[in-house]
């Protein structure tokens, strides 16, 4: 009967739960992201000092919001378009049909669908309209199809549509690849992080129905889960390795 909206920092060695916000099942996620922000502002300072780069999950997040990331917090932004009937991808579809567009094929390899060949094209300063015909860009788009290494599309798997921030030349295959590579760092996220709290330490069990004890244990449970990610970045050897700096660790080691 909630809602949570949680920011993770995914870098390699350094998963931690760096904000979240808890609300109803009708409120909005870019609001309560936009609350998560403000919060993070007002406690650390300015966003664009040590934030660098925002992957987030395809969504209706809107070209007003996605350009002051960029223009008023100075944040980058990389993310999956809602669907197709978005302005910014009906104008790439049309571009990708021109003979000047320029194609890239790579090698790919994922845990589930094995290796795989991608066949991707970016495009640069495209407009990012709201639903008022208000420019909010520019913003570079790459476009992304799948196929099996005998040169088939995986029919099962769409195209996929990445809007971001970031400059991309279109002529060079690894600033194109680059994208693609950041959006799919944000499966860290469910499978390092929620799946993580949820089958380590139940974040997604309710322990009763007051809002305050609720809150209280995500906010247990998320601190745990940093706590045993901060413990595994210090002690990376195996449990008898560490042993001895648990047992009697130097000042200032302590969880």
């Amino acid at each position: 009967g909630y809602k949570l909206v949680v920011v993770l920092n995914i870098d390699d060695g350094h998963e931690r739960v760096v904000a979240w916000a808890l609300g109803g099942l009708a409120r909005n996620e870019k609001t309560m992201l936009k609350g998560i922000l403000k919060g993070l502002r007002e406690e650390f300072g300015p966003l664009g000092e040590w934030i660098k780069l925002l992957v987030m999950d395809r969504g209706y997040w809107g070209a007003e919001f996605l350009g002051g990331l960029k223009r008023d917090e100075g944040i980058d932004y990389v993310t999956r378009s809602r669907d197709d009937d978005v302005d910014v991808v009906k104008n790439v579809e049309g571009l990708a049909r021109l003979k000047s567009t320029i194609w890239h094929e790579l090698p790919e390899q994922h845990s589930r669908l094995g290796n795989m060949l991608v066949r991707m094209a970016g495009f640069a300063d495209l407009p990012l309209y709201d639903e008022n015909d208000v420019d909010h860009g520019p913003c570079q788009v790459v476009i992304v199809e799948e196929y099996d290494l005998k040169r088939r599309r995986l029919q099962e798997r769409p195209r996929f549509h990445y809007v971001t921030s970031l400059p991309v030349d279109p002529s060079d295959a690894e600033s194109v690849q680059q994208i693609r590579t950041y959006y799919r760092r944000r499966w860290s996220v469910e499978n390092q992080g929620f799946w993580v709290m949820t089958k380590r330490w139940n974040l997604d069990t309710l322990v009763a129905r007051d809002l305050n004890a609720i809150r209280a244990r995500l906010n247990f449970a998320m601190q745990l889960y940093n706590a045993e990610n901060c413990c595994a970045w210090k002690h990376p050897g195996s449990f008898q390795q560490e042993l001895p700096r648990l047992k009697r660790p130097p000042t200032g080691e302590r969880l």
